[in-house]
């Protein structure tokens, strides 16, 4: 079979088979090579140029085989051996001008949604394509064709290949014991407001002999009383006959005994020195604010084969973020100019500028990263965060991210091999490789093909490669989780109301020929007795995380 295609082009040019299909270049070996989640190496081994090497630096190589485009590269500025007879001549594949980090970015945009969550993401971590991944079973992947990555199913691929080693080159090998079992443990942090409020009972129509002065020191409203404590309704009067007019109610004393100058007299009747009956209505509202951290932990099984599971249990705390984190972000503004580190608000999310930039009509996401959502709690009034409809959001994506884990570790078979090359345009940066021989525990394996070499050698094609396979049971479960539950601290303050000295105990000392006391409402605040409490949510994963039988160990 004729050796592949080698034409140098410009940058611009776009692949034409009948204008590339030439040979500007004779190595007598060559190689395209690529590992997971690199981009694609390609080696030639020729004899010096005519030209020398100056004339081959920063080219653009495209090869091509049967009409179809395998690599598009850019070789690079320091051959090997530039003063021996030969020289290996080293193409990297294509970026288009150096896109690789615009495609990653845009690439890990497009991952920001279910079951990703933010408040899982490091804070300094939001613009990393890793953190994007990890809800996700899925790797990065470059085509060596355009250069552009994608996300990639980690356990398989888009194209598919049966191949047959050749003879003696089979190595299988299975990794030290991977974890059946894995553990998160979700700890979150957040202020709490609480609001109270308190209505003072039993004081409306208190008689008084001392009204000027109880009036005088009744508390108005947004008067502060005590730390939080703050009047929200008061009302405090006299009361009025329908005309207006004060009451001055008489009071009928009966003695017990008669002085003698009074013998005479049936009845004692004494003027009450202002006796006056009020209105009164009294309302406190508290708001206060406590510390609360919460955590609760994820236990899920997978359904990893017995000779390939390990006694450990695979571990990862994960620190939510601030919960009650507030931004000075603004809405996006037309024809602004924004400097790095800018935030604006869009849509309920919040963006960090990536570089200075006058802004367009839209806000243009290659200036802009995702930091999160403008609230992260829909009340910071609840008392368990867990518990709520966004706590219960950010488990599934725990989950989700622990799953994805979980897959990826798993693949701990490998099997290394070497076979005719099949059709060049068919092995690629996603690529599910199958090899059933005898010789294999179960007599199969399957699985992604994370490296491989294409290799065209004096007339010899071939290929070799490793496939990493998952010991699975085969099942195709995802766990579940139920109601989260646990105790919750409460914090509560307290008010304590108290009228002293009305008229009855007035009248005593009045009668009693004494100093009449002042009639006193008291008022005692008692704030939250603890501001920092540590609670625990508890909540059942259910069902074991299925995993594909891609090798059979036993």
């Amino acid at each position: 079979m004729a050796a592949p295609f080698i034409a140098l082009v410009s940058n611009t040019a776009e692949f034409d088979r009948a204008t590339h299909e030439r040979k500007d270049l004779a190595p007598f070996r060559m190689s395209i090579s690529q590992r997971e989640g690199e981009m694609a190496y390609l080696r030639m081994d020729m004899l010096q140029p005519a030209g020398g090497m100056a004339s081959l630096a920063k080219k653009r190589i495209l090869v091509s085989d049967r009409g179809r485009l395998i690599f598009d590269g850019i070789i690079q500025p320091s051959p090997r051996g530039v003063l021996s007879p030969t020289i290996t001549v080293e193409a990297i594949a294509r970026t288009h001008g150096g896109q690789i980090d615009t495609w990653l970015y845009e690439l890990g945009e497009s991952l920001k949604m279910a079951p990703y969550d933010a408040l899982i993401v490091p804070s300094d971590s939001e613009d990393d394509i890793a953190e994007a991944l990890a809800f996700r079973p899925q790797v990065i992947g470059h085509s060596r064709i355009q250069g552009k990555p994608e996300a990639c199913d980690a356990l398989g691929g888009k194209t598919h290949l049966t191949v047959i080693p050749l003879k003696d080159s089979l190595e299988f090998s299975q990794d030290a014991a991977v974890a059946k079992t894995y553990k998160v443990k979700l700890t979150a942090k957040w202020k709490q407001i609480g609001t109270q409020t308190f209505m003072a009972e039993n004081i409306d129509g208190t008689e008084t002999l001392s009204s000027e002065a109880f009036l005088e020191k009744w508390p108005q409203k947004e008067t502060e009383i005590g730390t939080g404590f703050k009047v929200q309704h008061s009302v405090a009067e006299v009361v009025k006959d329908p005309m207006g007019y004060t009451y001055f109610p008489r009071i009928e004393e009966k003695p017990k005994s008669l002085d003698p100058a009074w013998a005479a007299v049936e009845k004692l009747w004494v003027a009450s020195p202002h006796m006056h009956k009020l209105r009164l209505a009294l309302q406190l509202r508290y708001d206060y604010e406590v510390a609360r951290t919460e955590t609760i932990e994820l236990v899920m099984n997978t359904d990893l084969q017995e000779e390939a599971a390990g006694d450990e249990v695979e571990e990862e705390e994960i620190a939510v973020r601030d919960l009650t984190q507030k931004s000075g972000a603004k809405p996006f503004k037309q024809r602004h100019d924004y400097k790095e580190g800018d935030l604006i608000v869009e849509e309920g999310s919040v963006f960090r500028c990536r570089e200075d930039h006058t802004s367009k009509l839209r806000r243009e996401s290659s200036y802009w990263f995702e930091v999160g959502e403008t609230n992260y709690l829909a009340s910071r009034r609840m008392s368990s965060f867990f518990k709520s409809d966004r706590g219960k959001i950010l488990i599934g994506s725990a989950l989700a991210r622990m799953s994805a884990r979980a897959a990826i570790a798993s693949r701990c078979v490998t099997a290394r091999f070497t076979s005719a090359m099949p059709n060049p345009w068919l092995v690629t940066h996603d690529t599910r490789a199958t090899i059933n021989t005898p010789t294999l525990p179960g007599g199969f394996i399957t699985g992604r093909l994370v490296e491989y070499e294409l290799l065209w050698d004096r007339g010899r094609r071939t290929l070799s490669g490793t496939i990493a396979a998952v010991p699975g049971g085969g099942g195709t479960s995802k766990p579940s989780f139920g109601a989260v539950e646990g105790d919750t601290p409460s914090a509560y303050g307290r008010v304590e109301f108290a009228m002293k000295n009305a008229l009855d105990d007035q009248l005593k000392a009045f009668n009693a020929g004494a100093n009449i006391p002042i009639t006193q409402f008291d008022i005692k605040t008692i704030p939250v007795a603890n501001e920092e409490f540590e609670q625990e949510a508890t909540v059942e994963v259910t069902g074991e995380f299925g995993l594909p039988k891609q090798v059979q160990l036993k």
